[in-house]
């Protein structure tokens, strides 16, 4: 804003700079903030972990303390988009019966924590294309290459996902597996305070 000795650049405790990564975006990777819109549509009601309710819709920030290794890309129903089994040398799904050509899907979760706890967060789809930079039939391919499930998640490391600071826009589930809630993604931002401020510095002065 302008004070009358010039631009200031403003950011209180709830604000925060970023750029997003959209669903519908081209597979790209995980990349950090680069550029930022104005500062109105950057303030965002932040949840604390310890105060999520399942069904809720939440935005978290927080830092990814852990990557869960379990298996990154599976096979799946290209109507429901769950898991097939493979019998013999059918590819079966529990709800649709045989399926012809199943399709192959990325999951993966890892433990966020905000300081007021750790949630699991659950990714899937294009989201999770995009956060590797792969589609899910490249890391299949790769995955069939090193003979190794866990190869995505070196992948994961080397972009610095881990560690990272996020913020994270989904819905609450109950997991009934690890009887805990968890968050299904459906936005993720990498958070860069430095960078983006920079950015809007030079916004404000060019203007």
């Amino acid at each position: 804003e302008d004070s009358g000795y010039g631009h200031e650049l403003i950011i209180t405790g709830n604000s925060f700079l970023k750029k997003a990564i959209h669903n519908d975006m081209t597979p790209q990777g995980f990349v950090p903030s680069s550029t930022i819109s104005n500062l109105g549509s950057q303030i965002h009601m932040i949840n604390d972990i310890e105060d999520i309710k399942e069904d809720e819709i939440v935005t978290i920030q927080g830092t990814v303390v852990k990557l869960n290794e379990t298996q990154f890309v599976y096979s799946s129903c290209p109507e429901c988009k769950k898991k097939v089994n493979k019998q013999d040398k059918l590819y079966v799904c529990k709800e649709h019966g045989a399926v012809e050509k199943p399709i192959n899907r990325i999951l993966f979760s890892f433990i966020v924590n905000d300081g007021t706890g750790n949630v699991n967060i659950l990714c899937a789809g294009k989201l999770a294309e995009m956060i590797i930079g792969m589609s899910a039939d490249a890391v299949s391919r790769m995955v069939d290459e090193q003979e190794s499930e866990k190869a995505p998640y070196s992948i994961l490391r080397n972009k610095g996902f881990e560690n990272s600071e996020l913020i994270i826009s989904g819905k609450v589930n109950k997991n009934q597996y690890i009887n805990s809630l968890e968050i299904i993604a459906r936005s993720i931002e990498e958070v860069r305070y430095k960078e983006a401020a920079k950015n809007m510095v030079k916004q404000l002065f060019t203007e």
